[in-house]
């Protein structure tokens, strides 16, 4: 199964429905374990990997993964929920060309805010909210931790309401992100 050329594998026609940057690193992931699975007997062969991962959204159910749900104006979903992934939808978010950007926002009490926050796009307007669930940070709280590292942006009292609002407020030209927690996310899909 190994084909190597400059050091790289390569398939052809490998096709991802999830779109988020990151996703290239998990088909790394997946390629080596592929390899692994091939050398000790277990074969899977090209067509089996172009399958799965074609069909990786029907076959695991996951959603949310820089999930455009409209382009009028484009609206993304994605569930990153820790520094690294922030981090990654930021760097995506900033190569969008915008007029304006829209952040519905909320995280879960156990995340290192902070780390979170620093990566964040100064420019934007923030919806920040509550997702449904214990784990849930309060929205205000989130506000205040938010403003400390120069986000602006409202409260409300739930992620439907908050995205609600954005999508009142944003023209076709401008761009709606929902993220920061995979509950904030399954609110909404």
């Amino acid at each position: 199964m190994h084909v190597e050329r400059n050091k790289e594998l390569v398939i052809k026609n490998l096709l991802c429905p999830l779109l988020g940057d990151y996703q290239q690193k998990n088909i790394i992931t997946v390629m080596g374990a592929c390899e692994v699975l091939n050398q000790i007997g277990f074969p899977v062969s090209y067509a089996n990997i172009r399958q799965g991962i074609r069909n990786v959204i029907t076959n695991t159910e996951l959603e949310g993964r820089w999930h455009i749900q409209s382009t009028l104006p484009l609206t993304i979903y994605d569930i990153g929920h820790n520094e690294p992934g922030i981090r990654v939808v930021a760097d995506q978010l900033s190569r969008i060309p915008y007029r304006k950007l829209h952040v519905v926002f909320g995280v879960v009490q156990d995340k290192d805010l902070t780390a979170m926050l620093r990566w964040l796009p100064k420019k934007a307007y923030y919806y920040f909210c509550k997702a449904d669930v214990p784990r849930g940070l309060d929205a205000t709280e989130l506000m205040l931790q938010a403003e400390q590292e120069g986000l602006k942006g409202k409260t409300y009292k739930s992620v439907k309401e908050a995205l609600s609002e954005a999508q009142k407020n944003a023209s076709p030209s401008d761009v709606i992100f929902v993220g920061g927690s995979t509950f904030v996310v399954a609110e909404i899909i």
